[in-house]
């Protein structure tokens, strides 16, 4: 499955205008040292979850560098030149399916 920048880019814009919580304000005369609580849905709470995953993810795979830097070295690293094709033509499908 390819997921392109701008389907990323849409989802987060999604999940984040529907992850804005809405604050009431105080009422006057209510008690001094009060605390305000929020309570996220399932969907929300989800959400939460997703992002703090992707926090803890790291950006650089280090076994897959190391990999392919070992390969790229030794002279083994070999790149299929149709399987480079199908990857453009499907990341152009991908891309103008957005539009």
């Amino acid at each position: 499955m390819m997921i392109s920048d701008k389907q990323v880019q849409q989802v987060h814009r999604l999940y984040g205008s529907q992850a804005r919580v809405k604050v009431d304000k105080i009422e006057k005369g209510q008690e001094p040292g009060a605390v305000d609580r929020v309570n996220l849905s399932t969907r929300g709470q989800e959400i939460q979850l997703a992002r703090q995953s992707i926090k803890a993810t790291p950006d650089i795979r280090q076994d897959k560098v190391e990999s392919l830097r070992s390969a790229i070295k030794t002279g083994t690293y070999r790149v299929s030149s149709g399987e480079v094709a199908d990857k453009m033509l499907g990341r152009l499908i991908v891309d103008r399916s957005l539009r």
